[in-house]
């Protein structure tokens, strides 16, 4: 069993003792002070703080992964919106669909979209000739 001592001067002092070693002082000590009941009680309690605190942790890094890719897809529509046809585009419902993007792929899509838009524009009807 893992245990600990704490001191009244604040030290903490961790060991593992054989339960099986009846001859074991740490083990006698403990036995001395408290009840099976009382082991079982604080075992549950170290059980859920040793919960609490990884839970705590696992929401701490998914916050940071969250805000890091939050960060990178507003990065990723910025250098969309350098682009020229995507800058002067008089597409306001797709720039505004681009502005609005939750994803890469939707940044992709929208600014694509813009940028067809905008050589469909610009082709002259001879453009759309084929020769045979």
């Amino acid at each position: 069993m893992s245990v600990e001592f704490h001191y009244d001067d604040g030290r903490v002092m961790s060991a593992v003792v054989n339960g099986d070693d009846v001859n074991n002082v740490d083990l006698k000590q403990v036995l001395a002070e408290f009840t099976p009941e009382q082991l079982e009680d604080n075992t549950r309690k170290a059980i859920a703080k040793q919960n609490r605190d990884r839970e705590a942790i696992e929401k701490k890094e998914a916050a940071e992964k969250d805000r890091q890719r939050q960060e990178a897809l507003f990065a990723l529509k910025l250098k969309a919106f350098e682009v020229e046809a995507v800058k002067n585009t008089p597409e306001k419902k797709l720039k505004s669909a681009l502005r609005r993007a939750k994803s890469d792929i939707e940044v992709f899509a929208f600014a694509s979209a813009i940028i067809i838009k905008d050589f469909e524009s610009k082709q002259t009807p001879s453009d759309d000739v084929t020769e045979e």
